[in-house]
This record gives C-alpha cells, structure tokens and sequence, in this order.
C-alpha cells in the first residue's frame, strides 16, 4: 500500500472551509449532505473521519492543509489531547514519541499515572519509553513520589509534548 495523496488546499477550498470546530461543506455533495453541514463523521477511535472524492481522510489532515496550506506531516498531535477537536491552533506536527508523551495512561494502568506502577512489595516503580527503550527511573515509597519522577523526566525529554494531567 502506498503512501496516502492528500488534496490541494484550492481544491479543499472550492469544497469545503474552516468554522469554529473543523470543516464544514460549502456546497451540498449529495441529497442528504447540505451546504454547511459537518464534514465527515466520528469514528470509534474518536477521530473525525471525511471521504474526500472516494478517499478517506483524517479530519484534522484536512484541517492542517486547509489552514496551512501545506501537505500534513506523518503525525499531527491534538495539543489538548481530545481526539476531535480540529482547530488549527490545536493541532502540532509530533514524532511518534512525542505524541505518545502527549497521551493519557493506558485504561488497564491501575493507577492511572503514565510510566507509575504498583510492585508486589508496596513500592511505586517508574519508567518512561524514549524512542522505543525503556528507561527506569527509581522505586519511590509513594504514588506522589513516583509520578513526580516520571513527570520530571517527561518534560526533560519530551518537553512542550509533555501531559502533566492524570
């Protein structure tokens, strides 16, 4: 398979444009679908999802060509984290690492702190994954102590990418 050809911006234009939540239609593209209606739809991974002359695309892959007027980068991260909230000023070209960085801890994580878990013996092991590769961080008596760890670590590495909230 290969790599996914994105439409021009004067081509998304004469379709579609910016509002305040992400892109609307600016001409009507069948019976059901009406000049001013919400492009695409919400897609069980909770990203918006708009089919584009027979081609699906990630809303907010549309939304970055039509603001920037450029081809979107590999990743786009949503800075604050929600999945369909495709303004501009929310989206930021990420690497993989980052964008990971920018995410919330996994739901089967009993402590809901990324890189914190509970050891067998009561203490709070912490470790952040940088490229790939694990790295530990130290065994703390507390929660706090072990999130503080990770927290500290995250945003020497990943700086601005960085999700502070758990």
């Amino acid at each position: 398979m290969g790599k996914l050809t994105f439409p021009t911006a004067d081509c998304l234009l004469s379709h579609m444009r910016l509002n305040g939540l992400g892109l609307v239609w600016t001409v009507p593209t069948s019976n059901r679908i009406k000049s001013g209606d919400r492009v695409g739809c919400l897609g069980s991974n909770g990203y918006r999802w708009a089919g584009f002359k027979g081609v699906s695309y990630s809303e907010h892959q549309l939304v970055w060509i039509d603001s920037r007027k450029e081809q979107p980068p590999d990743l786009i991260d949503h800075i604050n984290g929600i999945r369909d909230d495709n303004r501009p000023q929310n989206l930021r070209a990420a690497s993989r690492s980052q964008n990971a960085a920018n995410g919330l801890a996994h739901i089967d994580n009993s402590t809901q702190v990324m890189g914190v878990h509970k050891h067998h013996d009561g203490r709070w092991p912490a470790q952040i994954s940088i490229l790939g590769k694990r790295h530990h961080l130290g065994c703390y008596e507390t929660l706090s102590e072990a999130r503080r760890a990770y927290h500290d670590a995250a945003k020497m590495y990943f700086g601005e990418y960085t999700r502070l909230e758990n």
